[in-house]
C-alpha cells in the first residue's frame, strides 16, 4: 500500500506509514477519479483531466463520514460510528427513543420514518383486534409501548450508521473529484427541517393515544365493577335459593335485608340490593364508573322441580355487562 503522504510502499495490513507515519487508506475511504466525466450530475471543477492538488488523494473514512453527517451533533456521531466500525456497542439514543419519527426526518432517513409511521400502528391495530380479553389487550398495549420506546433507542445509531455508509456507496459509485464527493455527500446527509412536521405529528399521536388509553382504561375498570356486582348478586341469589328451598317462598324485605348483610365481601361498586317479592326480581344499584349509575335485574323462574333459577338482565348498564347479562 502507498503512503499518500510521502509515497513509500508499506505492507498492506499497515495502518500507518514506516516512514512519515501517515495513516495510510482503509477499507472505507473512497478513491478518487481525477476527471470529472463519470459524475454528470455534480457540476465540473477542472479545465482539465490533470485536475488541482486540492483533489488529489483519497476521501478518508472519516471524512466521507464528517461530510454526511453535517454539521449538528458530529462529534457525537464520528464517535458512535468509530465504535460501531470498531465492533463495540452502539450506545443508548435518547431523541430517538423519545421523538423517533421526528428524529428520523431529521436525518433525512425518509424510508425508515415512513416505516415506522404505518408499521408499528397497524401492529398494535392487529394485535388489539384479535386479543380475546381486555386484560391481554392491556398488556399487548404495554409491551407495545415499551418496543416502540426501547427498540429505536437501542438502535438509532446503528440504524443511522447503515443509513450513512448507503450514502456514502451511492455517491462512491457515481464517482467524481474529492470536491464532488464531498459536496455530494453534504448535500445527500445533513438534517431537515421537516423534523417539525413529525414533533407536531407525534403530539397529535400522543394526544389520541393518551385518550384511547383512558378510554380503555375506564372501560376496563367498569366492566370490573359489574363483573364483580354480578358475582355478588349471584351470590346473594343462592342465599335466596336456600331460604326458598326451606320455606317455599321467597324472603321478606327485612329477611333479604339480613340475608344481603351475611354473603361476605360485598363490592365497593353496589350501591344498594333490594328484592320485589311479588315480582321475584333482585334489583342491585351498581355504580360502573364516576357519574355511570345504573341496574342489574336478576329474575327468578322455577323449574319442574320447583328450584328458582335466575336470569341477569340491564337496561342502562349494557356498555359494561358481559354477553350473558343483557
Amino acid at each position: 500500500m502507498k503512503c499518500r503522504q510521502c509515497g513509500h510502499e508499506d505492507a498492506d495490513a499497515a495502518s500507518n506509514c514506516r516512514i512519515c507515519g501517515a495513516a495510510l487508506a482503509d477499507a472505507g475511504d473512497i478513491e478518487i477519479d481525477n476527471g470529472f466525466a463519470r459524475n454528470r450530475f455534480a457540476p465540473p471543477v477542472f479545465a482539465s483531466r490533470g485536475g488541482t492538488d486540492g483533489d488529489a488523494g483519497l476521501v478518508t473514512k472519516e471524512e466521507a463520514w464528517a461530510a454526511v453527517i453535517g454539521d449538528a451533533r458530529r462529534p457525537y456521531y464520528m464517535e458512535r460510528f468509530r465504535r460501531l466500525s470498531g465492533g463495540g456497542s452502539a450506545a443508548w439514543h435518547w431523541p430517538a427513543m423519545l421523538f423517533t419519527f421526528s428524529w428520523m426526518l431529521y436525518r433525512k432517513m425518509w424510508l425508515g420514518a415512513l416505516v415506522y409511521a404505518f408499521a408499528p400502528p397497524l401492529a398494535l391495530t392487529l394485535a388489539l383486534a384479535v386479543a380475546p380479553s381486555i386484560v391481554l389487550r392491556l398488556l399487548l398495549l404495554v409491551l407495545w409501548l415499551a418496543a416502540a420506546f426501547i427498540v429505536p433507542a437501542v438502535m438509532a445509531n446503528r440504524w443511522y450508521y447503515g443509513h450513512c455508509w448507503n450514502r456514502i456507496a451511492a455517491v462512491r459509485a457515481r464517482g467524481g473529484s474529492r470536491t464532488q464527493m464531498l459536496a455530494q455527500l453534504q448535500s445527500a446527509g445533513g438534517t431537515s427541517k421537516l423534523f417539525l412536521i413529525g414533533a407536531a405529528l407525534i403530539v397529535v399521536a400522543l394526544v389520541v393515544l393518551g385518550a384511547a388509553s383512558t378510554t380503555a382504561f375506564e372501560m376496563y375498570e367498569a366492566r370490573t365493577k359489574m363483573q364483580a356486582a354480578i358475582q355478588f348478586g349471584n351470590d346473594v341469589a343462592a342465599a335466596v335459593n336456600a331460604r326458598y328451598e326451606a320455606t317455599q317462598a321467597l324472603p321478606a324485605r327485612d329477611d333479604f335485608d339480613q340475608i344481603v348483610s351475611g354473603v361476605p365481601n360485598p363490592p365497593r361498586a353496589v350501591r344498594h340490593v333490594s328484592i320485589d317479592g311479588a315480582k321475584r326480581i333482585i334489583t342491585i344499584t351498581v355504580e360502573a364508573k364516576p357519574a355511570v349509575v345504573g341496574t342489574l335485574t336478576l329474575t327468578a323462574e322455577t323449574d319442574d322441580n320447583r328450584h328458582l333459577y335466575w336470569t341477569c338482565s340491564t337496561v342502562d348498564l349494557k356498555r359494561y355487562a358481559p354477553s350473558n347479562c343483557r
